[in-house]
Parts: structure tokens; C-alpha cells; sequence
């Protein structure tokens, strides 16, 4: 098979979501909310800015899973995914341990879950040669410097990525793709071993 990067849309699927909240002291800076909108423009999150513990909001919660999209969209893994990225080029990325309470303020986990800063933004899409794509027009665009937005679910093979992609950290958010994580295929495959990829729905993508 050629060459191919994977396309995942985490934060579109309710199965993922939990209704835990950063448990944090008041007055601090840690926010789920700044982490994830960070995070999923491929920004390093500052370390202040994230949660070190996260609380059930109620006693109807699910149980954290190997991955969660608490509120917000914070991004949070378990062990065994974390052990799977670890094994991978992270680039700028990074796990950050995250303490897991329930609803009575409880420890259910420490040192099991972790935030994950995808960390790395990258521009290795290419719009002219993928298809169904939309293309921005704000108007004060200046060349190179469009948006492009997929459909809700991109068919296989639609989004294109230059070769350069297959070098360099195996997870990022592209600077002018709207929406999805890219993921290598070697990442992908390792996560298909470890029977984890069902939570990330990936979407084949050409490379060209």
C-alpha cells in the first residue's frame, strides 16, 4: 500500500466525552477550556494553564477511559494509549499526569491519566490536490494564508499531505486545516495493535 497519514476528529464523538472539570484550587490559572482551544491549534500548552486534577461533576459521570474529551474538549489518555505515544516521536508534544477524582472529590486514579499536548503545528496539507474541501474567504486573506475545512467526514483518500509529513513528529494539528488531527500511519498502526484505534474513527489520507 502507498504511503498515508490518518485524519482523526477526536472532539466530534460523544462516546469519548466526559463530565469531568478541572478540581483545581480557585485563583489558579489552570483551565481545561484555555488547554483545549490550545491544544487543538497545535500550540504548546503552558504548564500553568493545565489542570493537574480533574473532578466528576456528578455521580452520573462515566468512568475515564483509555481516551476522554473531558469538558471543554480537554484531552485526556489512559495508560495504554500514553504508552503508545511514548514509544513515537512526540516533536513538541508531551503528557502531562493528571489526577482523576469523583464527584465526592475522591482519588480514582494518580499517575494513570494524562493530558495530552499534541504540541506540534505543521503545514503539510495540500488543498489544490484534495478534494471536497472548502476554502475560506474572509477577505483579508493573503496568499498561502487560506483556511480549509473538510466535511464532516472526509471519504478516504480525499485529503492529500506532501512527503515531508513522513518525517518528523508522528501527531499534529496543520496550521490551515480547520478541523481533525493528523496521525502517521505508524502511530496508527501502533495503536491498531494495541486494539485503540477504534476511539480515534482515523480517516486514510494520501501522501503525495
Amino acid at each position: 500500500m502507498s504511503d498515508c497519514v490518518w485524519f482523526c476528529q477526536l472532539r466530534l464523538h460523544d462516546s469519548l466525552f466526559r463530565h469531568y472539570r478541572s478540581a483545581d484550587p480557585e485563583g489558579k490559572s489552570a483551565s481545561e477550556r484555555i488547554a483545549a482551544i490550545l491544544n487543538l491549534q497545535g500550540d504548546i500548552v503552558p504548564p500553568p494553564y493545565i489542570p493537574k486534577t480533574v473532578k466528576a461533576q456528578d455521580a452520573k459521570a462515566r468512568k475515564v477511559g483509555e481516551v476522554n474529551m473531558m469538558v471543554n474538549r480537554f484531552l485526556v489518555v489512559g495508560p495504554k494509549t500514553a504508552a503508545v505515544l511514548r514509544e513515537h516521536d512526540m516533536g513538541n508534544g508531551a503528557l502531562h499526569p493528571v489526577e482523576v477524582q469523583d464527584h465526592k472529590g475522591n482519588i480514582v486514579s494518580d499517575n494513570d491519566y494524562f493530558f495530552w499536548n499534541i504540541g506540534n503545528k505543521l503545514m503539510h496539507f495540500l488543498p489544490n490536490d484534495s478534494f471536497d474541501v472548502r476554502k475560506s474567504n474572509y477577505g483579508n486573506e493573503k496568499p498561502g494564508e487560506h483556511y480549509y475545512s473538510p466535511p464532516v467526514i472526509p471519504a478516504e483518500d480525499s485529503l492529500a499531505f506532501s512527503r515531508n509529513c513522513l518525517t518528523g513528529p508522528d501527531a499534529w494539528q496543520e496550521a490551515y486545516l480547520m478541523k481533525g488531527t493528523i496521525l502517521s500511519d505508524r502511530l496508527m498502526q501502533a495503536l491498531g495493535k494495541a486494539n485503540l484505534d477504534k476511539y480515534f474513527e482515523p480517516i486514510r489520507c494520501r501522501v503525495i
